[in-house]
This record gives structure tokens, C-alpha cells and sequence, in this order.
């Protein structure tokens, strides 16, 4: 997903943290709900948030909420470097690592089934998207 920074030297730049498929309600938020599978106790990516820059760099990232905590597990934010993923003028940053906002989750050790996480992301230009990823835990 990309979109438009209020300044024309930026792209904010979500990475797959859930899925293609969304879409805009009535209240101006994007929902959108994919299905994730993850080995029991282990650490998963979920995904990452973050704002390129045209010189490629990053100031700043989106603000990541957990509105709905995992049941059978825990879910954090960790801000370190990511790849940013533009396109058009910023495909040239494409193999840059920038300060992101990663999420992970964790299931509890031998939990195996399902668990649920809402996810909701603040965008610099005032977009917000919701996100819920119902979690698929298989065995070690």
C-alpha cells in the first residue's frame, strides 16, 4: 500500500502487514482481514509500517495500536530498520533499510489453534487503517 505524503518529497509505505484486499468504510477507515499461520511459541512478522523519503531516509514512522489483544499470545511493536518498498521515484529505495515499525506475534508455548488481532495503523496524512488477522498457531 502507498500513499501520498502532504509533502511531495515522501510516500508513506505499509508492507504487507496484512493483505491486499481492503477497503474504505463510511467512517474513512480501511479494513482489511487476512489469515496468518505461525508455529506455536515462535516470534512471526505480521509485518511493517513506515514513511520513505525521496533522499530514501526516514524521520519518522505511523503509530501501530493494538485494539484487540491476541488471546493465546502477545503482540509488540518493535521500531528497527525495514526495506522500504516504493514505487515510482522511490523504487530506487526499494533496497534501503529505514527506521519501520515492525509488529510480531507470539502464541504461548504448545497453544495450537486459533487466535484473532486488530491492529490499527495511524498514518502521518490522517489515513488509518484497521487491520484484523486471525491467526492460524500450528505445532513445533
Amino acid at each position: 500500500m502507498r500513499t501520498s505524503f502532504a509533502i511531495a518529497a515522501a510516500v508513506l509505505i505499509a508492507t504487507p502487514l496484512m493483505g491486499t484486499s481492503a477497503y474504505a468504510s463510511s467512517d474513512g477507515i480501511r479494513h482489511r482481514t487476512v489469515t496468518r499461520t505461525a508455529v506455536s511459541g515462535q516470534k512471526y512478522r505480521l509485518g511493517s509500517n513506515n514513511l520513505v523519503t525521496a533522499n530514501c531516509g526516514s524521520d519518522q514512522v505511523p503509530k501501530v495500536i493494538i485494539r484487540e489483544a491476541p488471546k493465546h499470545g502477545s503482540v509488540n511493536t518493535q521500531i528497527e530498520p525495514d526495506f522500504a518498498k516504493g514505487t515510482g521515484p522511490y523504487a530506487k529505495c526499494s533496497k534501503t533499510k529505514i527506521k519501520s515499525a515492525v509488529v510480531y506475534y507470539t502464541s504461548k508455548p504448545g497453544y495450537v489453534g486459533k487466535d484473532r488481532i486488530v491492529i490499527r495503523v495511524l498514518f502521518l496524512n490522517g489515513q488509518v487503517d484497521d487491520n484484523i488477522v486471525n491467526m492460524v498457531v500450528v505445532k513445533n
